[in-house]
């Protein structure tokens, strides 16, 4: 694998971002390479990159923190949503655009002591790729991502978005600023346009990029899937969840309102002998 402790994985929502830096940590594994991937909700990520702060040099000091403790580790570090959705996207949200300006001249060279790899999700139709994730990801949207953007951004308010329509122009008018920082970023980088769906030939392409071989998952056949299916109860604890088998996958759900989201959303990957990750998610079973 090249010589880097950062991988930027950075799209829209909904664009693979989280499925793509959750594969990455299991392919390095696989090569013994050690790796550690900082989820969107991470919440310890949040607390080295808080994207709260009001001034971009506070934001540059908690990445040059950041940076300072990464580069005496071995550990390459794979970061999900925190440069362009977590901290050029509270800039945008917030209509500090010159801060943004600031910001963006400092921070290329504020990570450039790891050697940052930049892969890049985008979309041709941002509106379609949307309203596709929408479908599944309806509730969620509707009770917290709607209000978060809609009406707790300067931008929001100023362009009184509204609902599923507001949401679309929030990001459309977002990719347009991302798309832009990404073309002057000068280090190693990959866009992807990923409207299709074709997985394998983009983590190909981000393997020929990392120099890192991808492992072949060992996929289960059906009839030793079954084995799983049952309720479980958390060990030293109360939480208990079920995992399911539908026509193709394991799934995993805490209750049953859960249920049909989790078929969609909370798939079970087998990555090993009674070993699995769930799909978007920063832990294992």
């Amino acid at each position: 694998m090249i010589d880097t402790k950062l991988i930027l994985i950075e799209g829209q929502p909904g664009s693979g971002k989280t499925w793509t830096s959750q594969y990455l940590v299991y392919q390095c594994e696989k090569n013994n390479i050690p790796a550690r991937w900082y989820h969107e909700q991470d919440k310890q990520a949040l607390e080295i990159l808080d994207a709260r702060s009001d001034f971009s040099e506070i934001k540059i000091a908690q990445w040059k923190a950041f940076v300072s403790k990464a580069k005496e580790s071995k550990t390459v570090n794979i970061l999900d949503s925190r440069y362009l959705m977590n901290s050029v996207g509270f800039f945008f949200a917030m209509d500090e655009m010159a801060q943004l300006a600031e910001f963006e001249s400092m921070w290329e060279d504020s990570v450039k002591p790891l050697n940052p790899v930049f892969i890049y999700f985008y979309q041709s139709d941002v509106e379609k790729s949307l309203r596709k994730t929408f479908d599944i990801r309806r509730e969620y949207w509707e009770e917290w991502a709607f209000k978060k953007i809609n009406e707790g951004t300067a931008f929001g308010k100023r362009n009184k978005l509204k609902g599923l329509d507001g949401f679309v122009t929030f990001f459309k008018e977002f990719q347009k600023v991302t798309d832009k920082i990404f073309g002057k970023f000068r280090g190693r980088k990959l866009a992807i346009e990923n409207s299709e769906g074709e997985w394998e030939k983009y983590y190909e392409e981000i393997s020929q990029l990392l120099a890192l071989p991808l492992i072949d998952e060992e996929n289960r056949p059906e009839a030793d899937l079954e084995i799983y299916v049952g309720r479980y109860k958390k060990e030293n604890g109360d939480l208990e969840y079920t995992i399911a088998l539908d026509e193709e996958n394991l799934y995993i759900y805490k209750s049953e309102t859960d249920k049909i989201l989790a078929k969609k959303e909370n798939i079970l990957t087998s990555i090993g002998a009674h070993r699995f990750y769930i799909r978007e998610r920063p832990n294992d079973i």
